[in-house]
């Protein structure tokens, strides 16, 4: 038998008549699921605050190397995180938690869990509109870095913004 005279299989399987799971089971589980997936967004948004709180820009980096022992609150990974972070975004960095802190509120108290990924798009959106608006404030005078307080997209695009102004 040949290769042209085999049948092609069928794409579609048939459907057991019995599902794994009660209706009732299944509904428990996907909200325990999804209230797991809010409690484990809530710690990333804890821990990542904890980063972003405790930057230091004399800790190692990727734009900084130094034999010192960091002091971010989460060590080498967080200060490797969050020396970019701040760079690029500044004090909009904060958005990034506050996104995953709200979400997993969201899910955690079951509000909205059908619509979180057609509303998760507007978290960057949020993220760089606040860069660009921190961008357009005076740094305070402790502000020791060269960007200002939206951090380098925020400087950039704030100066596109008023050159188009």
């Amino acid at each position: 038998m040949s290769m042209a005279d085999a049948k092609p299989r069928s794409r579609s399987r048939r459907a057991s008549s019995t599902p794994l799971f009660e209706k009732e089971t299944a509904a428990r589980l996907k909200a325990w699921g999804l209230r797991a997936g809010g409690a484990f967004l809530i710690l990333l948004g804890v821990l990542s605050f904890l980063m972003l709180w405790t930057y230091n820009w004399r800790d190692p980096s990727f734009f900084s190397a130094t034999d010192a022992a960091p002091t971010n609150a989460l060590g080498l990974i967080g200060a490797s995180l969050a020396d970019p972070l701040h760079r690029a975004l500044g004090w909009a960095a904060y958005g990034l938690p506050l996104g995953f802190l709200v979400w997993g509120g969201r899910l955690i108290a079951s509000r909205g869990d059908t619509k979180s990924l057609s509303r998760i798009v507007l978290v960057p959106i949020a993220i760089a509109v606040a860069a660009v608006f921190a961008s357009g404030h005076i740094p305070f005078a402790s502000w020791i870095h060269p960007y200002g307080l939206g951090g380098h997209f925020g400087d950039d695009m704030f100066l596109k913004v008023m050159s188009v102004i």
